[in-house]
Formats: C-alpha cells, sequence, structure tokens
C-alpha cells in the first residue's frame, strides 16, 4: 500500500513540474481567424508557450486569466 501511494504522489508531482504537459490548441477565434488557446502553470508559463506555438508573434485576444491556483489560460492569434 505504502509503495502504491509514492507512485501516485510521484506522478502528481511530476504533472505539476512539466506545467500538466498541456500543449497549445489552435481554434477559430470569434473574427473566423484560427487562434491558439493556452494553458499553463503560471502567467509566465503561458507567455512562453505562446512565444513558442507562434514564433512570428502573436496577439493576445483574451490576457492570461488564473482559473485555478496553478492553471492560467489565455488565447492568442499568431502573426
Amino acid at each position: 500500500m505504502e509503495g502504491e501511494m509514492n507512485h501516485v504522489l510521484t506522478f502528481t508531482a511530476l504533472l505539476l513540474v512539466s506545467g500538466c504537459a498541456i500543449t497549445p490548441k489552435p481554434t477559430l477565434g470569434p473574427d473566423g481567424k484560427p487562434v491558439t488557446f493556452i494553458d499553463g502553470m503560471s502567467a509566465a508559463v503561458t507567455y512562453d508557450k505562446a512565444k513558442k506555438a507562434c514564433p512570428n508573434g502573436y496577439a493576445i485576444v483574451e490576457e492570461p486569466q488564473e482559473k485555478a491556483f496553478i492553471d492560467y489560460e489565455m488565447t492568442v492569434e499568431c502573426k
């Protein structure tokens, strides 16, 4: 039983450290242009993910918002 609990705690810690390993998801915004929804552990992480998802720059459609204690979301339009 103790071994199982250690595995669960290790897995949970890895998820937290990895920023939940969520990848940007492209979709269409209100104006019909493609936008990317980004989720991360902090506002800084979401900005870093936006830079990686949009190497030519981006416009912020929705500023980072804290959705939970360690969950931020923002929407960008890649250039």
